[in-house]
């Protein structure tokens, strides 16, 4: 009588496994984020791939829920792959400070791992960041059931950019540049042209004005001969002009010094004239009283 019972309900036993050995197992789909880890410097911008596998359970419509620390990162944007269809509706399609929220319908289903799109993101300031899928994921079958069991986000690293090397300074100095020369054509005696009498007057008198002015001007250190010369040039401080002064002053001195010589001789002619006469009345005889 025992092992009658105990025989039944080993076989009962057998059965039940062989129940649950044939049930299908409950499909379980996996979101994911693609790289898994990202390195940038500040203000660089990235993207990630974002993907739903049902893992052999067709799935119909997927809603991918991020989240992100908005102190360091920006969604910039998102691009969904062409065999989706976008739900533009609140709640299913956001993005702002923080979040990033879209929803796509897949025709006829997928059973495979699919891209769902891809999200653009701006590293605003150095730091570690974790994109992550939110409870408000999910991911529909066939009977409309939530199916997403596990989500893989991304890890951020934000590095501040390096600043670049200074050049070192080069220890030699720098060449001057090269004066510009200005080569002219050589010329023959035929091309030269004889001056003219006013060019030969005018570099007679150009050669007399510069030297009388070099002669003036070498006087220029002695106060006293400065002001001389610019009593005699008549106050202009024409050189030429000071030089005929000084020419009619000397020839004015020499005629006064020649009349003065002829005065001084005539006065000694006419005194020597005075003396002989005065000789002569000596040597005459005295008068006769008697006559």
């Amino acid at each position: 009588m025992t092992m009658k019972i105990l025989t039944k309900g080993l076989q009962g036993f057998a059965v039940a496994a062989l129940l649950l050995v044939a049930l299908p197992a409950s499909a379980a789909t996996v979101s994911g984020l693609s790289p898994t880890t990202v390195s940038v410097e500040e203000g660089e911008t990235f993207t990630v791939s974002v993907s739903f596998d049902p893992a052999g359970d067709k799935n119909y419509t997927v809603r991918a829920a991020l989240s992100f620390p908005s102190k360091i990162l920006e969604a910039t944007g998102f691009s969904f792959n062409s065999a989706w269809l976008p739900v533009s509706q609140d709640g299913y399609d956001e993005m702002g400070p923080g979040t990033l929220i879209k929803t796509g319908g897949y025709p006829g289903g997928f059973d495979s791992e699919t891209t769902l799109g891809t999200a653009t993101f701006r590293a605003k300031q150095a730091g570690t960041a974790t994109i992550s899928f939110t409870n408000d994921s999910f991911a529909y079958n066939n009977q409309s059931v939530n199916v997403l069991t596990t989500k893989t986000g991304s890890s951020v690293t934000v590095v501040a950019p390096v600043a670049p090397e200074p050049e070192p300074e080069s220890s030699e100095p720098e060449p001057e540049p090269e004066a510009d020369v200005e080569i002219l054509p050589a010329t023959t005696e035929e091309d030269e042209e004889p001056a003219s009498e006013e060019e030969e007057e005018t570099t007679a008198t150009t050669t007399g004005t510069t030297t009388a002015t070099a002669a003036v001007a070498s006087t220029t250190g002695n106060g006293l001969l400065a002001a001389v010369a610019d009593v005699i040039s008549l106050g202009t401080g024409n050189a030429l002009l000071g030089a005929l002064v000084i020419l009619l002053l000397l020839v004015a001195g020499g005629y006064g010094w020649m009349r003065y010589g002829q005065g001084l001789k005539n006065k000694v002619q006419g005194a020597s004239k005075k003396e002989e006469g005065s000789g002569k009345d000596d040597e005459l005889p005295p008068e006769n009283p008697l006559q």
